[in-house]
This record gives structure tokens, C-alpha cells and sequence, in this order.
């Protein structure tokens, strides 16, 4: 309970965020994806800081240094995948604080009240377009 009488709620916000969408992607000679088309989407959602234990267990060891946000929201967010016709495609990318964000890893939660999806994200050394 707040000292107002409710319950805490986390603020949400809109966040821009862009997604590869199917189409031009596909892999170069040496099996790195070619970006295809970017997508501008909208997202609501609350973004903290991640805490060092969620990065430890959650990121690749390669991303446990480099700066990290944790986004929780009801609308998807995807890491890089593969689509139904087999093409590649990368990661959503979320604008945060002046700066692109990748989506590294996702958790679904599906819990009745609760359902929700925390993805943690690190900040891209080379921003997009």
C-alpha cells in the first residue's frame, strides 16, 4: 500500500522502439544476418535499471559488462529469431534515455492477474540508421 491508500503501481511510459520485420533479411557469406526493414513501433512499458543478479542469469557472458535496462510491458518484445519462412531476424531495438537498446533475453510471465513480458536489453555500441 502507498501512503495515499493504494496500491503501488511502477509508472509506464511510451517508448519507440524498432523491430526487423521479414522480408530483406538473410545471411551474408560469413553467416552475419543482413539487416531487412525496420519498423517503428510504439510500446508502453516501465524500464529500470537491471540488477546485476538478472544479468548474471539472464545475459550471454559477452553482455554481463555493458550497460543494461530491464523493460517490463504487456506488449511483446522478441530477440533475434528465426521466422516462419526461415529468415533471420534481429532483435527489437527500444529507445531509451537518447539511445538504442537490444533485446537480449525475454521472460514470459502468465501468471491470470499478471501477465507480462521482462526482457533485459543492452545498449548498442553503433546506433541504428
Amino acid at each position: 500500500m502507498s501512503r495515499h491508500g493504494g496500491k503501488v503501481r511502477l509508472g509506464k511510459k511510451k517508448y519507440k522502439v524498432l523491430r526487423n520485420i521479414s522480408g530483406a533479411s538473410n545471411y551474408d557469406e560469413y553467416g552475419e544476418v543482413i539487416e531487412g526493414t525496420w519498423k517503428e513501433i510504439e510500446i508502453i512499458a516501465n524500464i529500470q535499471g537491471a540488477l546485476e543478479y538478472n544479468k548474471m542469469r539472464m545475459t550471454n557472458a559477452g553482455d554481463v559488462s555493458k550497460d543494461t535496462i530491464s523493460v517490463r510491458s504487456n506488449q511483446d518484445l522478441y530477440k533475434a529469431r528465426v521466422d516462419v519462412n526461415g529468415k533471420a531476424l534481429l532483435a527489437d531495438r527500444i529507445f531509451y534515455k537518447g539511445t538504442y537498446w537490444e533485446v537480449k533475453e525475454d521472460i514470459d510471465y502468465n501468471n491470470l492477474r499478471t501477465a507480462h513480458i521482462e526482457v533485459l536489453a543492452t545498449r548498442l555500441d553503433e546506433q541504428p540508421m
